[in-house]
């Protein structure tokens, strides 16, 4: 079911984006952002208590009335049927980044940096499409980049195993500085590790409605073929946990989302990512009802 469409802020002398601007990270601190993503993850295993999830589920503004959500855009895809037409998820990615008219690249991951990732390059960051990304840049965090600057950040991301998603996280507005004016004008688009990602690791530990919002399908999925051998690498590769072992095979729970993290740790090539339903023009036609504008 279609979302309800979302409603521009109404200023509210202006209260809010001077909040923004006092807890935005910046240059020079960046401990908000660092206590949020902290914080977040450390709330996630309340939310198996019905009004400790509801209380949450507020303040973050995770509610089926808000419009966060996320999409796993996976960076390494071998087509494994034939839905037409045939578009990867990468080529999406890249399609979105040259139609948008602001782009830039963070300085560093934040979810690398808040939980001291020792496995992926810290200044693989986040690239942020749209006016409001300029909050970051004006804040020192980002810097805009050219179209071909984007693609060289995505193809990097792909080389070293990271994990695409694009985000649009309300309660982000407050880690960003995005004034209100520009919430309908930006798209995170990030690159992330299985070990340190507060999405996954929130995911890891939520329970009920929260659990799966900020992974969705794009229109790809995880599938076990005959090659399985019941190694189990697979099963410690997921990032979101979906994955168990029977005594033949690998078996994949239903909310997979296609990041392809299990299929890049499989030395036998048994796991594919396969197309259900074909992907749509632009990465913002997936956020129902936001109106988005990039």
């Amino acid at each position: 079911m279609a979302r309800e469409a979302y409603r521009s802020r109404m200023a509210v002398l202006g209260l809010r984006d001077w909040v923004k601007r006092r807890t935005a990270v910046t240059s020079k601190s960046v401990k908000f952002g660092e206590i949020f993503f902290k914080t977040i993850v450390m709330a996630a295993p309340l939310t198996r208590f019905k009004p400790l999830d509801v209380l949450i589920q507020n303040v973050a503004m995770m509610t089926k009335k808000h419009h966060t959500a996320g999409y796993s855009i996976p960076l390494n895809v071998t087509v494994a049927n034939n839905v037409e037409p045939v578009v990867l998820p990468v080529d999406v990615m890249k399609r979105t980044v040259l139609e948008a008219g602001y782009r830039a690249v963070f300085n560093e991951c934040m979810c690398r940096h808040t939980f001291d990732c020792h496995d992926y390059p810290h200044d693989l960051g986040c690239l942020f499409l749209g006016d409001g990304a300029r909050a970051s840049v004006a804040n020192g965090v980002a810097r805009e980049v050219t179209v071909e600057e984007c693609y060289a950040h995505i193809d990097r991301a792909a080389s070293v195993g990271l994990a695409g998603h694009a985000f649009w996280v309300e309660v982000e507005e407050y880690v960003w500085g995005v004034p209100d004016r520009y919430m309908q004008n930006y798209l995170e688009i990030c690159f992330c590790c299985p070990c340190c990602c507060a999405a996954f690791l929130f995911e890891q530990k939520a329970h009920g409605h929260t659990k799966s919002i900020l992974h969705n399908s794009a229109g790809w999925v995880c599938a076990v073929s005959e090659e399985c051998v019941n190694c189990g690498l697979c099963v410690s590769a997921c990032p979101r946990l979906l994955i168990t072992t029977n005594e033949a095979h690998a078996v994949i729970a239903d909310e997979c989302s296609g990041c392809g993290l299990c299929v890049q740790a499989c030395p036998n090539g048994a796991l594919q990512l396969v197309q259900e339903h074909a992907m749509k023009e632009n990465l913002t036609e997936y956020f129902d009802g936001l109106g988005m504008e990039i």
